[in-house]
């Protein structure tokens, strides 16, 4: 059974294999396109703002858009009825959906937490992040953090939901939303 499962989730990898390969880069590029704005605008307050935001952002999207990727996108090729014609059953294929998205999930979170951090220090404002004075301001990184993940999971399970209900990835994300 675990050999089955291996196999399916490393199908599952391939399937989203655009998606990951784009995280950094979507990271990065939301991370240059900050700095150019703050450059020509001087965005002053509004970076820590902006760069919590695109801290959010990637893995939420990722969250919204695997789940529908791995189910809708073999509904239509007809690989998810063929995938349960095998020696397997739904809870060891939507199993695979769920860790391959999570991986991703914590791939984009763990990268855009690097990305973060070094924007942050970049601009000086890693003492803002853990000085005791900035905690009446804004909440601490940690608390961001698991707010986020939380999200990120419930947006997981929602759109996988929604992907399983509907087979089409464009309804699904529809739905979601």
């Amino acid at each position: 059974n675990t050999r089955v499962l291996f196999r399916l989730m490393w199908k599952d990898a391939r399937s989203v294999r655009p998606l990951i390969i784009a995280i950094p880069c979507m990271i990065l590029a939301f991370y240059t396109l900050l700095v150019i704005l703050d450059a020509s605008m001087r965005l002053a307050d509004a970076r820590l703002s902006l760069a919590v935001t695109i801290l959010w952002s990637v893995p939420l999207l990722v969250a919204f858009a695997s789940p529908a990727m791995l189910v809708g996108g073999e509904d239509e090729s007809g690989s998810l009825a063929w995938l349960q014609t095998l020696p397997t059953n739904w809870k060891q294929i939507s199993l695979s959906k769920l860790l391959v998205t999570l991986l991703s999930i914590t791939a984009a979170w763990m990268l855009g937490l690097i990305f973060f951090l070094a924007y942050c220090s970049s601009v000086g404002f890693i003492e803002e992040l853990y000085s005791p004075a900035s905690q009446t301001d804004w909440v601490p990184l940690w608390i961001m953090l698991l707010i986020g993940i939380g999200i990120s999971l419930w947006v997981t399970l929602t759109s996988l939901c929604a992907s399983y209900l509907f087979r089409s990835p464009l309804t699904a994300l529809l739905l979601v939303l």
